[in-house]
């Protein structure tokens, strides 16, 4: 079974896609905060403590190698780097969009 974790400090986002995702079969685990990640990530950019970016460089750096990575955000912003799966507004798709691009890296 395949591993997800969701990393983002709305509860209740987290919710809607743990929810999907589990109805997809995957694994889910879900936590609010950068510090506690280790496994494949959907990652908020904005939140407290280590925001999404910060925690993204900082386990490719210990672990030495990419992660399958999606950034979802918020933000209307040009920070996509090219490491990085998708980049994604979270108000620009849908659930099952959502499950579609998972399923495409995983």
């Amino acid at each position: 079974m395949k591993k997800i974790l969701i990393v983002d400090d709305d509860e209740s986002q987290i919710d809607v896609f743990k929810k999907r995702l589990l109805k997809e079969g995957f694994s889910v685990k879900s936590i609010d905060s950068g510090e506690k990640a280790l496994e494949l990530l959907i990652l908020d950019i904005l939140m407290p403590g280590m925001d999404g970016l910060t925690f993204y460089y900082d386990l490719r750096n210990k672990l030495k190698k990419n992660i399958p990575t999606i950034l979802l955000t918020n933000l209307e912003s040009s920070a996509y780097q090219e490491d990085i799966k998708e980049y994604i507004v979270k108000a620009d798709i849908s659930l099952d969009d959502l499950v579609a691009k998972v399923k495409k890296y995983i």
